[in-house]
């Protein structure tokens, strides 16, 4: 129940399995005071000013602001700890999509695009951090990278952020595409902490009419004992040549040796570069093609390539009204074993749907069949995995759910879910919503489809696994949407 006003209101739904008949207790843009049933309930308090939330029995979930404060007895806690910033410039506003996270011990840096516009990029790249395992989060956008970033940059627009960290150099990286007049280039921000960012540097620029560079992933090796230590690896789509190409940098980003080729041999259809990097220093970039998903190998710190190996056929039912590609996710857990997942439809009687799918191996050549990853709604795509580097076996997916088979822009609505594992994937928790209220996928940005981003954010920092993900609440009356980023940190 409810106890301020009587604008106050709550709404039971049928939603997913997962929290089928909670009730909804929706906060106000006051200062509410929101307390949940002896039942499941979801209470979401986000855009309230200084809530304060208490759950009562049940499995809860509460979606809130960074100063709300919420009750140990909540469960499923997410708080929103970004919000578009750059009204005034070019763009769809107030949105922010597409993040990425990583960590180092209790530090959690994500990224992500600030402003979309339809038709691609955005008009800045955010940045938030967490000193405390992603319990309480700073953000800002990045100095010096597009026309709306202060001090401004050269570029309209940016895109596909990606975060690292390297231990060697003691500093964070965010790689951004930068789209620019005339030039595509990968400009590499750099940070001593996470919180204060310098102007980017370029690892490469091609000036040309056209769309040169595509998803980029960043990645630094990070184990003391490896023969590559202090090494950060870029790779991308590189659309000129056409190939999927790969650069160094070997003093904490500030510099990039030339692309190299890893594999020209899907040109340029192949895309989502993953760099993996395990313990002995050997490099593996995952990525898809077509109808599958592939890698290949370096083992001299990606001076040359092996061929490339085939890992699993890719079949994936569509997604309507939303964008949401079949891009894979990959980690590295403690043990060294690579961890694949992606979107796919192998599980799905007639390929209705997607589930999510896993597959492991420790060399890189030989991959275990597909597995399901238990899920919650209707369809599950674009999932985040992350592996805790302490503890052998143990990772966590994050993923968006449909919560309906058929539905308009108007009426069908997304949700966010999590799962995990304490054995590599042999057995799963039951999956969890982090959604209070399910965005219909007429509240989000549009880009080509309505759209959260090509892919999630997931980590685990000091222990605790810290999902990063898009979320929406109604647009406002004159129409303006309102897309964030969440974060929650899970024991």
């Amino acid at each position: 129940m409810r106890v301020r006003s009587a604008l106050l209101s709550v709404l039971v739904a049928l939603v997913a399995p997962a929290v089928a008949a909670a009730a909804v207790i929706q906060g106000t843009s006051r200062a509410d005071r929101l307390r949940g049933t002896a039942k499941a309930d979801r209470i979401d308090a986000v855009l309230g000013v200084s809530d304060t939330v208490s759950c009562g029995k049940g499995v809860d979930v509460v979606t809130a602001d960074l100063a709300d404060r919420v009750a140990s007895d909540c469960e499923f806690v997410s708080r929103r700890i970004s919000v578009d910033t750059l009204g005034g410039a070019p763009g769809q506003h107030q949105t922010q999509v597409e993040p990425a996270v990583a960590a180092w011990n209790a530090t959690a840096v994500a990224t992500f695009q600030v402003g979309r516009f339809p038709d691609g990029g955005a008009a800045g790249i955010g940045w938030a951090t967490s000193k405390d395992a992603g319990r309480t989060w700073r953000s800002g956008v990045l100095p010096s990278l597009t026309s709306a970033s202060k001090p401004t940059g050269e570029a309209p627009r940016a895109s596909d952020p990606v975060v690292a960290y390297d231990a060697a150099h003691a500093t964070w990286l965010i790689s951004s595409l930068v789209l620019g007049d005339g030039f595509t280039a990968l400009g590499i921000s750099r940070s001593p902490d996470g919180l204060s960012w310098g102007a980017p540097v370029s690892a490469v620029r091609l000036q040309a009419d056209f769309l040169a560079y595509d998803k980029e992933w960043i990645a630094c090796d990070n184990t003391s004992t490896s023969r590559f230590y202090g090494s950060c690896y870029l790779a991308y789509t590189d659309l000129a040549t056409p190939r999927i190409a790969l650069q160094v940098s070997r003093d904490g980003g500030a510099t990039w040796g030339a692309p190299v080729t890893a594999t020209e041999a899907f040109g340029f259809d192949a895309e989502g570069a993953l760099p993996l990097i395990q313990p002995d220093g050997v490099l593996t970039i995952v990525f898809q093609h077509g109808a599958g998903m592939y890698v290949v190998r370096s083992t001299d710190g990606g001076a040359t390539f092996a061929s490339p190996t085939a890992i699993a056929p890719l079949s994936h039912a569509d997604t309507p009204l939303l964008r949401a590609p079949p891009l894979p996710t990959a980690a590295v857990d403690a043990s060294g074993r690579l961890l694949v997942a992606w979107a796919d439809c192998e599980f799905r009687r007639g390929c209705d749907g997607n589930t999510i799918v896993l597959t492991t191996s420790t060399d890189g050549t030989t991959w275990s069949p597909l597995t399901r990853v238990p899920g919650t709604g209707f369809d599950s795509f674009v999932p985040g995995i992350a592996a805790d580097s302490s503890v052998p076996g143990r990772i966590s997916i994050v993923t968006y759910v449909r919560n309906s088979r058929s539905c308009s822009a108007a009426t069908c609505a997304l949700g966010v879910a999590v799962v995990s594992s304490h054995d590599g994937g042999a057995t799963w928790t039951k999956p969890r919503r982090l959604d209070a209220v399910s965005p219909r996928y007429s509240w989000l940005t549009f880009a080509g489809a309505q759209f959260v981003g090509d892919y999630v954010g997931a980590t685990y920092s000091a222990g605790r696994f810290v999902p990063v993900f898009a979320l929406a609440s109604r647009p406002t009356a004159t129409g303006t949407l309102r897309e964030y980023m969440m974060a929650a940190s899970m024991s």
